[in-house]
C-alpha cells in the first residue's frame, strides 16, 4: 500500500490497482503521478501497463490465491477497471495540477456488468446531456466512475473506490438509471418500472 508521504513529489509514482476478469493486481506504476492521470495512461497507444513490486490475487477457484512479482505487465485490452490508491496529501497535489481541467458536469447513476464484476456508481457528463445518448461514446474507451462499488457476480468479493476507471469495451450490460427514473417520454409515475436492484444488502437473508 502507498505510504503517507507528508511531502509528496509531483513525479512520485502512484500505487495502482488493476482488475481483470481473472485477477486483481496492485503495485507501483511509474507512469502515473500527480501530473499524469491514470485515465490518460490507459488511453495512451501503448499495449501494456507496468506495475512494479506487484501483488496479484487470483479470483478464480482452484488457482493460487496471491503472488508477488517484481514487474508485472498487463495488456490494456484486458483491463476491466483500474484505480489509484493514494494518500490525502497526494490526492490534494493531484487536484492542484488538474484544477484547470475540471469542468462543471452532472452526475448520473449507472450500473454496469463487466464480467465477472458488477460496477455501480456515478458517471459525469455535460449538464442537460442525455445519458443514453452519451454512453455509446463513453463505452468506446476508458471512462471514470465515481463513488463506485465493485462486486463479483458470485458475491465472492465487494469493495468501494472513490474513482475507478472502467474499460468501456469490456462492459457487456449497462443500466443508466436515468432511463428508469426519467419521465421524458411522458409516462406517469404509476407506469414507470421500479429501478433494478442488482446488488442486495449485505445483511439480506
Amino acid at each position: 500500500m502507498p505510504s503517507a508521504d507528508p511531502s509528496p513529489r509531483p513525479d512520485q509514482p502512484a500505487f495502482v490497482e488493476i482488475v481483470t476478469n481473472g485477477h486483481i493486481a496492485s503495485g507501483r506504476c511509474e507512469e502515473v503521478n500527480a501530473r499524469m492521470r491514470l485515465i490518460d495512461v490507459l488511453l495512451s497507444p501503448d499495449d501494456t501497463i507496468a506495475l512494479h513490486d506487484a501483488t496479484v490475487q487470483s479470483i478464480r477457484p482452484g488457482l493460487p490465491t496471491t503472488a508477488e512479482i517484481d514487474v508485472l505487465l498487463i495488456r490494456r485490452q484486458h483491463v476491466l477497471a483500474a484505480s489509484v490508491i493514494e494518500s490525502a496529501n497526494v490526492l490534494q497535489l493531484r487536484r492542484e495540477f488538474h484544477r484547470t481541467e475540471l469542468l462543471e458536469k452532472a452526475p448520473h447513476e449507472i450500473t454496469m456488468f463487466a464480467p465477472p464484476f458488477w460496477i455501480e456508481g456515478l458517471i459525469h457528463i455535460a449538464p442537460n446531456a442525455s445519458v443514453t445518448a452519451t454512453l455509446p461514446k463513453l463505452l468506446q474507451g476508458f471512462f471514470p466512475v465515481t463513488a463506485a462499488t465493485i462486486r463479483h457476480e458470485l458475491g465472492a468479493m465487494t469493495w468501494k473506490r472513490d474513482i475507478v476507471v472502467v474499460n468501456g469495451p469490456s462492459v457487456h450490460l449497462v443500466c443508466p438509471l436515468e432511463a428508469v427514473h426519467n419521465d421524458r417520454a411522458g409516462l406517469t409515475a404509476a407506469r414507470m418500472p421500479a429501478p433494478p436492484r442488482f446488488f442486495e444488502p449485505d445483511d439480506a437473508a
